[in-house]
């Protein structure tokens, strides 16, 4: 399992270097960028050089009709966007959360947000008696958030380059119900 995981990292490392996304700083993963607004990829300029030891992911969310906003792309309302920070630990039968949380923070000058995943060290896990034959390699949470879901700017996240990102959609129902 180790050795898979050392290829795959040597084998994205090499995509992202040949593609151009790597810098000296730190490494920037895109995603989504074949399906970005001309907006989103043209947003991403003022946005900090990830640091050494950081990874920089940025998420161009494909365009979807929305509500228009000031420049053209869509904000909705009925979606948003799920990120979890976290990292891949060998584990037992037990549920595993890890302590840590996403900071907001703004690029000067520009008004663009971006998050930063703070990850403590602490791992916290139920008490179950689980035979020695369970552990497992598995994601482990430790930081996560909804965030609005907006075609126009990229999702920028920093995280140390140890941790994983994962996101998903979601979408509301259009009716509202009415509790009497």
């Amino acid at each position: 399992m180790t050795n898979q995981k050392s290829r795959l990292a040597t084998a994205v490392a090499l995509l992202m270097v040949s593609s151009g996304v790597a810098f000296a700083q730190g490494l920037t993963v895109e995603l989504n960028r074949d399906q970005a607004t001309a907006s989103s990829i043209d947003n991403l300029a003022p946005y900090p050089a990830p640091q050494d030891g950081w990874t920089r992911y940025v998420i161009h969310l494909p365009y979807h009709l929305g509500e228009p906003v000031t420049n053209g792309p869509m904000f909705d309302p009925a979606r948003s966007v799920e990120l979890l920070v976290g990292k891949v630990m060998e584990v037992d039968c037990n549920t595993h959360r890890g302590s840590g949380e996403l900071v907001s923070e703004t690029v000067q000058g520009w008004g663009y947000s971006y998050l930063r995943a703070e990850l403590g060290q602490d791992v916290m896990s139920t008490l179950m008696g689980c035979p020695d034959a369970s552990k497992k390699e598995a994601f482990v949470a430790f930081a996560g958030t909804k965030t609005d879901y907006n075609s126009a700017l990229p999702l920028v996240i920093y995280a140390p380059d140890d941790a994983v990102l994962r996101y998903r959609f979601w979408t509301a129902d259009a009716d509202y119900f009415e509790a009497r």
